[in-house]
């Protein structure tokens, strides 16, 4: 029987757009409850617009579970930094930033060679302006014994970086399976993967970025078939920050006549402010890190920090309240 076509409405296309930031799902029934909410709350001038691209779309499939992929052109290249800032244009553009979740991604490892990697730990967070740290996991991993010509190398990363122990005597979980497995059900009820961003500069093989994109993807190439890996966007952390400041000052500017905020003149100046605060010194960290005193090494501490640094700078606390270990750490006073 043949699949029942629908004509896309102006909410309809709306709320593709909503399940799409909201769901990365195919299916975008999903989205429709949220999708009412926010389309109630735009304005005349915006719902006229999607009125247009409703105007301009041709028949899709609309039956639910649908697996069907956007179109792209042969020769398209979209920068890292362009498709940040169209995530966070679109969300703004339709009320939807200060709830838009983002996520953040942080891993070590205990030793690399060529495209071999031993890892560490990784660690990952939900965070949205609103909400700060929504919620967090981290891993310990326990990758077997480190070849014989790598003991010192692996030595002096610890001493100098994570302070585990080397494996087999470091713990953690052995089982890639488990791990994958407790990576998917963090980041339910989204069916793929969604962009995940951390610190580090994609073009060098010297940056934590690659570290941390190298152990993620070992993690599924040895959990399941390698033709079965799914694409992994990892994307810098500044530069999200980056295109997040500038578009909340200049909301905040738009609605304040009195005074005027300055927005970052570029991404090296929002990298250099990003990093200028000792909040991975202060955030929660793991039970070993805390152990050995050594909380800005541990990757929930990072990832957590990232979450602290956005909310610092970027979420508004005359719109919503900021929470005391969600936008910035708990912070212990002596009694």
């Amino acid at each position: 029987m043949p699949k029942q076509k629908k004509k896309l409405n102006a909410f309809m296309i709306f709320a593709m757009e909503v399940n799409k930031r909201r769901f990365n799902s195919s299916d975008y029934n999903k989205a429709i409850g949220i999708a009412g909410r926010l389309w109630n709350k735009l304005s005349k001038e915006k719902k006229e617009e999607y009125k247009i691209k409703a105007q301009k779309s041709s028949e899709v499939d609309c039956v639910e579970n649908s697996d069907k992929k956007e179109p792209k052109e042969a020769n398209e290249i979209v920068s890292v930094s362009s498709e940040i800032n169209k995530i966070v244009t679109d969300a703004n553009s339709i009320g939807d930033l200060d709830e838009t979740i983002f996520y953040f991604i942080n891993a070590s490892s205990f030793f690399e060679i060529n495209d071999e990697i031993y890892p560490a730990e990784i660690a990952l967070a939900k965070f949205s302006l609103k909400s700060g740290i929504i919620d967090d996991l981290h891993v310990q991993i326990n990758p077997g014994e480190l070849p014989l010509s790598s003991i010192f190398i692996a030595l002096e990363k610890s001493k100098n970086s994570h302070k585990y122990l080397l494996p087999p005597d470091c713990g953690g979980v052995k089982d890639y399976y488990m791990i994958l497995d407790m990576l998917i059900s963090f980041l339910l009820p989204l069916e793929r993967l969604p962009i995940f961003f951390t610190e580090g500069n994609i073009h060098y093989n010297s940056s934590p970025f690659l570290e941390t994109r190298k152990v993620f993807e070992k993690i599924f190439y040895e959990a399941q078939e390698f033709d079965m890996q799914p694409e992994i966007k990892i994307y810098p952390i500044e530069e999200l920050f980056y295109a997040l400041h500038n578009i909340t000052v200049r909301n905040r500017n738009d609605i304040n006549d009195s005074e005027k905020e300055e927005t970052f003149p570029s991404i090296a100046f929002a990298s250099d402010t990003f990093f200028d605060n000792n909040f991975r010194l202060i955030s929660k960290s793991c039970e070993f890190h805390d152990q050995v005193n050594a909380p800005h090494h541990c990757c929930l501490s990072k990832v957590r920090s990232y979450g602290y640094t956005i909310a610092k700078w970027c979420s508004d606390g005359s719109q919503y309240p900021l929470i005391d270990g969600k936008h910035s750490p708990h912070i212990l006073t002596l009694q």
